[in-house]
């Protein structure tokens, strides 16, 4: 079961301000590129550089299992109704290297009430991406894969989709595999395999990044 390890004092912020903040998967950076989670910990670091690092760049401990660890950006802000909007990293070691993230990116709603796909659910807690009493699954992109959701997008979701997607094809090009919908997308590469999804609730956009399983193009058999 994950342990809460550290927080900081909840503080509410306009929305406005922090549009940038749903987009980023690293520290707070004001630059253009958008950074991501890899850039300042990349795959295969230790998980006491994971640690350092975050704890050093606006992040918090959240909670810790065996072999995995969450952090979140130490300041939330609040928007129609939500009071804790803080993007969620995971990390999941093995053999004390980094081998797999996920964060979660909350949408930013621009209307009253984000628009959210009927009869389907998910949150921090639960799967695919991360498991209850283990933290983050080995494969996450896989298993976002697995669980792609066959929907049509509402106006904000996709907004904020299609400017994650934008960052990720101007590093990595076009992504290998695409769902239907657009709500899921699998870049395979030989050193790193991507993923961005829309959770289920249509609340987060969760990108992962693992090292590969096998050789390029193994997730076209999932």
């Amino acid at each position: 079961m994950g342990t809460i390890v550290g927080a900081s004092r909840w503080t509410k912020v306009g929305m406005a301000s922090l549009i940038a903040l749903a987009l980023a998967c690293g520290p707070l950076d004001r630059s253009y590129r958008r950074p991501l989670v890899t850039d300042q910990t990349p795959l295969g670091a230790t998980r006491a550089q994971v640690k350092a690092w975050s704890l050093d760049h606006d992040w918090c401990a959240a909670r810790t299992w065996d072999d995995s660890d969450e952090y979140v950006t130490c300041t939330p802000r609040a928007y129609e109704g939500r009071e804790d909007d803080r993007i969620h990293s995971f990390f999941r070691f093995e053999g004390g290297a980094l081998t797999a993230t996920a964060v979660y990116a909350p949408v930013a709603c621009t209307h009253a009430g984000c628009s959210l796909p009927i009869g389907v659910s998910t949150s921090l807690e639960g799967p695919p991406f991360i498991a209850f009493d283990g933290g983050l699954v080995a494969r996450p992109t896989e298993a976002g894969r697995g669980a792609a959701l066959a929907i049509q997008m509402p106006g904000d979701q996709r907004r904020l989709i299609e400017a994650m997607r934008t960052e990720l094809v101007a590093r990595h090009g076009a992504p290998d595999w695409t769902s239907p919908d657009g709500t899921a997308m699998v870049w395979d590469r030989p050193s790193e395999r991507t993923g961005l999804f829309l959770s289920a609730d249509a609340l987060w956009t969760v990108e992962t990044h693992e090292r590969p399983a096998g050789p390029p193009g193994l997730t076209s058999g999932l």
